[in-house]
């Protein structure tokens, strides 16, 4: 695959888990019922830890294409790191909405529960990607 193709794909990734996890946001808001003041420090809380990646790999993404360099076959390994700890990363955030969801008295414990988890993982997950987007 060409690093076109990584990146792409790379950035539906974080493009989809960031829509699923806003779309779980509103769930809770819209169907559920919570609060205004719960709602509104989640929607903050969800677009404070997507907002550095989302944004860094879609400016990579677009910057590239921009550029008109000629596509080469990417190493593997560094996309597959990118991939695998953006996995990661993304199915941690989501499981946690995804019990605020079930149990919408769980709220509060999901909210405390991203903000000690979530920053705790981007250690692993920034060098991943700056590795991936950062190769020549």
């Amino acid at each position: 695959m060409t690093r076109s193709g990584y990146r792409t794909s790379l950035s539906i990734v974080w493009i989809a888990c960031f829509s699923f996890a806003m779309c779980g946001a509103l769930y809770l808001r819209l169907v559920v019922g919570i609060g205004p003041n719960a709602s509104s420090e989640l929607f903050k809380l969800v677009t404070t830890q997507y907002a550095p990646y989302v944004g860094a790999i879609l400016g990579f993404h677009f910057a590239a294409k921009s550029s008109g360099r000629i596509e080469t076959r990417a190493k593997k390994l560094p996309y597959l790191l990118a991939l695998i700890t953006s996995g990661l990363w993304n199915l941690i955030m989501i499981s946690l909405l995804i019990q605020a969801c079930l149990n919408s008295d769980r709220t509060q414990d999901t909210l405390a529960d991203i903000r000690l988890i979530i920053p705790n993982l981007s250690w692993i997950l920034a060098p991943a990607i700056a590795f991936f987007f950062g190769q020549p």
